[in-house]
């Protein structure tokens, strides 16, 4: 079985498309700091973010019932990536995250 950060390279290798300017693995998991009840929390930026939702939502549920983990993913245009990558969420994000894609 995959671990967590296992999965979440697998996530992203899966999802990795021409729109998608950045995969990023954050939180806990990124830290190395999760437990049991942790989820996979990745930011996605693309252009395409709205159209991406679909494709991203079905692998995030082919994911939990293949090995019962939840990956928590937070897609974003880049324009408001751009726009908001100085707030504190973002800035955490860029800070602590793992680039995967």
């Amino acid at each position: 079985m995959l671990n967590r950060l296992e999965l979440a390279n697998d996530f992203a290798k899966k999802i990795k498309s021409d729109d998608i300017k950045l995969i990023m693995l954050y939180g806990s998991v990124a830290r190395g700091e999760d437990n049991s009840e942790s989820d996979i929390d990745i930011l996605i930026v693309s252009d395409n973010a709205d159209d991406l939702r679909y494709k991203v939502n079905d692998l995030v549920v082919d994911v939990s019932l293949d090995c019962g983990e939840i990956i928590s993913p937070h897609l974003m245009t880049e324009k408001h990536f751009n726009k908001t990558k100085d707030l504190r969420f973002l800035s955490n994000v860029l800070k602590e995250g793992v680039i995967l894609g």
